[in-house]
């Protein structure tokens, strides 16, 4: 084991809350106000911080302080950590209290894999603690790399790719997916047959916002034809709003991915539509952080039964 470096030896929590705090103030006097030091105190551990990484942190100027280049980097690290630590507090609470640990999943609304995924990871580790986290991709990913989700499940396009930090994370493709529009099962489209796209430029659709991958996909099937994509008479990300107003004959189709459609199906609560076509869409994939030191034994099991229950549903809905 190598020794601890001088760095380690004389960091402490409070610099990295420093930093932090130098991120969101533009002054050492607020920041010594949000710390509840005083002025001195906190320009000492300014420059005990500086010392210790080789050189200036930031640009002083009339109104304050500006981090630079190498200021912005460390700020953000240093937030990292400090969440960090935010989250072995929670863990260490939650230990006591007789918990397994916190796994935190930023996952896409209805994201039938990753639910899979938890229901089977509380059977095997039921004092698991399991936050999940919806939202679009690209949000979640900057909450993985900002050390808030411990793991992303989602459709990995290549505009995520081009995050300039992508490299510090490990991608895992699960399944192939396409999309699938969906009717109420008394309707009269869910009993037609191989259904054109242009057929349903004037139906009434609940549609997914526009920067969601199903919309991106949506749009460029009609742009492919020539034809305008057709308007929302509602727009909603949740496949459970999108089930509940075709049920009520508030709107006649809607956008899922193919196994969530499936799914439906299944259950009786949507018809898939026959279309001519069914546009493919970015793979569903798993992202983690890929240093192992940072991931726990509850995601590690988590990573295992996302692997099999992805490979299961894939298999039940072929």
């Amino acid at each position: 084991m190598n020794p601890p470096s001088a760095l380690v030896r004389r960091l402490r929590a409070r610099h990295l809350e420093l930093l932090q705090i130098l991120g969101e103030v533009s002054t050492v006097h607020a920041a010594a106000k949000r710390m509840n030091l005083s002025q001195p105190a906190t320009t000492r551990m300014l420059r005990e911080v500086e010392a210790m990484f080789g050189g200036p942190l930031f640009d002083r100027n009339a109104r304050g302080i500006a981090p630079n280049r190498s200021g912005t980097a460390l700020i953000a690290r240093a937030a990292i950590l400090m969440r960090e630590l935010g989250t072995i507090e929670n863990e260490i609470g939650l230990v006591r209290q007789g918990q397994q640990g916190l796994l935190r999943i930023g996952a896409l609304s209805g994201n039938l894999n990753a639910t899979v995924a938890v229901a089977q990871l509380l059977k095997k580790a039921p004092t698991v603690q399991v936050s999940i986290r919806e939202g679009q991709i690209n949000l979640l990913i900057a909450s993985l790399l900002g050390g808030e989700l411990d793991c992303v499940v989602g459709p990995i396009t290549d505009e995520e790719l081009r995050n300039v930090r992508i490299d510090e994370l490990r991608l895992e493709r699960l399944v192939e997916d396409s999309m699938a529009v969906v009717a109420s099962p008394n309707s009269a489209w869910s009993r037609r047959r191989r259904i054109k796209w242009e057929d349903l430029s004037e139906a009434r659709w609940i549609l997914p916002p526009t920067e969601s991958v199903l919309r991106r996909a949506f749009m460029r099937v009609y742009l492919e034809l020539g034809m305008r994509p057709p308007q929302h008479t509602v727009e909603a990300l949740s496949p459970l709003t999108t089930r509940s107003l075709i049920t009520l004959g508030t709107v006649d189709l809607g956008l899922l991915r193919m196994a969530h459609a499936k799914e439906e199906a299944r259950l009786g609560g949507l018809k898939i539509l026959s279309m001519v076509s069914a546009p493919k869409l970015p793979a569903l994939a798993l992202l983690a952080r890929r240093a192992p030191s940072l991931r726990s034994a509850p995601l590690d099991l988590f990573i295992e039964l996302l692997r099999e229950s992805s490979g299961t549903i894939h298999d039940a809905r072929a």
